[in-house]
């Protein structure tokens, strides 16, 4: 499996397609919270967002292109601030990400390290807080875990105790949403730093 490395804005609901009107993303969290309201609820605990990196949390490179070292990685501005949500509402916040650039040699495991360090230090000097980071670094068609396939959300969920159920992927693009859609996670699209 993958690897550890220590104005009006609509979104998405657990349906697939179905879009929600709201200009606070923490609605959807209350739902999260909330739904299933014949069930007791979850401890706080096992509620979890799950975000994907390149895109959501620091700038894309361009199509084709890796960020293969710290000195090119850029926070987006929104990226602390909706961490810092989650972590004032008590979800914890996972980073899941395809780092296919390791397989092809374009950076190693101790590159992706010293970036996902300086992820983690500079969204901590904004008062935002990363409790895990799980990461595919294989080639396409050659792994479970390379989203979209589930391999990374269940690496997680396994070492966290996550309910699914109530917890919520923020990711880029269509292979997100595809993965948020086979885990039963809630999906937020996210388009240039901004939620879509």
């Amino acid at each position: 499996l993958g690897r550890r490395s220590g104005g009006r804005e609509p979104f998405y609901s657990e349906e697939p397609g179905r879009l929600l009107s709201s200009d606070r993303l923490v609605l959807m969290l209350d739902m999260l919270t909330t739904r299933d309201a014949h069930r007791r609820p979850p401890p706080l605990s096992t509620r979890y967002v799950f975000l994907d990196r390149d895109g959501v949390i620091n700038e894309s490179p361009a199509p084709g292109e890796y960020i293969r070292s710290e000195t090119k990685f850029r926070l987006l501005p929104n990226a602390a601030n909706w961490i810092r949500l989650f972590n004032a509402l008590e979800f914890l916040v996972i980073v899941i990400t395809n780092q296919r650039g390791v397989a092809l040699r374009l950076m190693s495991e101790d590159d992706l390290a010293r970036i996902h360090r300086k992820m983690l230090v500079e969204l901590a000097a904004k008062g935002a807080r990363i409790d895990d980071v799980f990461y595919c670094p294989h080639a396409e068609d050659s792994c479970e875990c390379r989203k979209p396939k589930a391999g990374l959300v269940y690496a997680a969920r396994d070492k966290w105790n996550i309910d699914l159920a109530h917890s919520l992927l923020m990711g880029d693009s269509d292979n997100d949403e595809q993965l948020a859609a086979a885990c039963g996670l809630a999906f937020v699209r996210v388009v240039d730093g901004h939620l879509a």
